[in-house]
């Protein structure tokens, strides 16, 4: 049976999720901005793939960047970056089949925006979540803190950032 605080926090996802659809909160871009970083030329991420601006793949035609991909300054990684999210954003409202905040969007929008929407639609974190268990689900982040099978600090701390989003 869940605690107090969890039966409340269930209960918020459920008025706010009657009334709107979740939306990415300040907080959740501040966490995908500082965790994503910039770069203005491609780079190869610790997963294998090539990367440019705020942790995007595809280039404003929706092409994979590549390694000659040209630079890009802050204004062009920043609208890819909320291209991005909105897109994933989407991913998640679509994916997730019960109520949520917007803490717990957000947080999911993160990690879909790291992990990719197919690995977060295959994930153990969203059927614990869409099976009702919330706190299954914010147990899982962990789960994510590797990249080829190497666990990454950064991805840790991410994760942990994330998790503590979920809840809150």
């Amino acid at each position: 049976m869940p605690d107090p605080e969890v039966k409340r926090l269930i209960k918020k996802a459920e008025d706010e999720h009657r009334n709107r659809p979740p939306k990415v909160t300040a907080q959740g871009f501040k966490l995908i901005m500082l965790a994503e970083g910039y770069s203005s030329i491609p780079y190869i991420c610790a997963a294998g793939v090539c990367t440019i601006g705020k942790g995007t793949t595809l280039d404003a035609d929706f092409k994979p960047v590549t390694m000659g991909h040209p630079k890009i300054d802050i204004a062009e990684a920043n609208k890819l970056f909320y291209r991005d999210v909105k897109i994933f954003a989407a991913g998640v409202r679509r994916d997730v089949k019960v109520p949520i905040n917007d803490n717990q969007f957000s947080a999911l929008v993160s990690l879909a925006y790291n992990i990719g929407q197919g690995n977060f639609r295959a994930s153990t974190l969203l059927r614990k979540l869409n099976r009702g268990d919330y706190e299954g689900c914010a147990a899982n982040f962990w789960q994510w803190r590797r990249a080829n099978g190497v666990i990454l600090s950064g991805l840790v701390k991410r994760r942990e950032l994330e998790r503590k989003l979920f809840i809150a």
